[in-house]
């Protein structure tokens, strides 16, 4: 699967020791247009060239797998990025700021409500 969107939160890196050695990923949600309301999905990433450098308000492309595990008879989803699967696109389109409009002086009453 693939989806495009917006970044919209970063986490911390977290550093840890496994098996295999010293280890480091980072959690980020993007936020991505899907019919009438935006949906957003939360994903880990253990790629430690994008570690350090994802930023809210990126525009990306990720293109992972969903899969589910089960621990003690309950089942919990899972969204693998695939191996160079992270695509930094444009930056996100910031709105333009709204002008105050000066304020409408009110006309000179005649007594009637309109």
């Amino acid at each position: 699967m693939e989806i495009t969107g917006n970044i919209i939160f970063v986490g911390d890196k977290v550093t840890g020791e496994g098996k295999r050695g010293p280890w480091e990923k980072q959690t980020f949600v993007v936020e991505y247009e899907h019919g009438r309301f935006p949906l957003s999905i939360s994903f880990d990433t253990f790629d430690t060239k994008v570690i350090g450098k994802l930023a809210e308000g990126m525009n990306v492309k990720v293109e992972f797998d969903i899969y589910a595990t089960e621990y003690n008879g309950k089942y919990y989803n899972q969204f693998q990025i695939w191996p160079n699967g992270l695509h930094c696109l444009a930056p996100a389109q910031q709105a333009p700021a709204v002008q105050p409009q000066p304020a409408v002086q009110p006309q000179q009453s005649n007594g009637l409500p309109f």
